[in-house]
C-alpha cells in the first residue's frame, strides 16, 4: 500500500538578509582617454532560516522517521565574504 499526505502551509513569511557592503572607485584622466577602477567588499552573513514552516505533521510515503517532520521544509541561506574588483578603459575611436 502506497500513500502520500502533506500539510499545505500558506502565508508563511520569508525573510532575506543582504550583506553589508562597502564600495569605492576612482577614474584617472589620461591624455588618450580614461581608466576606471572600482572595488566592493561584501561582508558575510551567518546561516539563517529564509522560510520556516509551522510545526505541523509532514508525512511522506517513506518509513524513515526523519522525513516525517516539517524541518525538512525549512529553507536556509548563508553568504561568504567577497571582494569584487573592476577595471575599465574608455577612449575615443575617432577624433569626432
Amino acid at each position: 500500500m502506497n500513500f502520500l499526505a502533506s500539510t499545505r502551509q500558506t502565508g508563511l513569511k520569508e525573510k532575506y538578509r543582504m550583506p553589508l557592503s562597502i564600495a569605492g572607485g576612482y577614474a584617472y584622466d589620461a591624455s588618450w582617454g580614461q581608466i576606471y577602477f572600482s572595488t566592493e567588499y561584501f561582508f558575510s552573513v551567518k546561516e539563517y532560516d529564509v522560510v520556516k514552516p509551522r510545526a505541523a505533521e509532514f508525512v511522506r510515503s517513506n518509513s524513515d522517521t526523519s522525513f516525517n517532520s516539517s524541518d525538512i521544509l525549512t529553507f536556509r541561506d548563508a553568504r561568504k565574504s567577497l571582494l569584487n574588483l573592476g577595471l575599465g578603459v574608455s577612449f575615443p575611436l575617432k577624433p569626432v
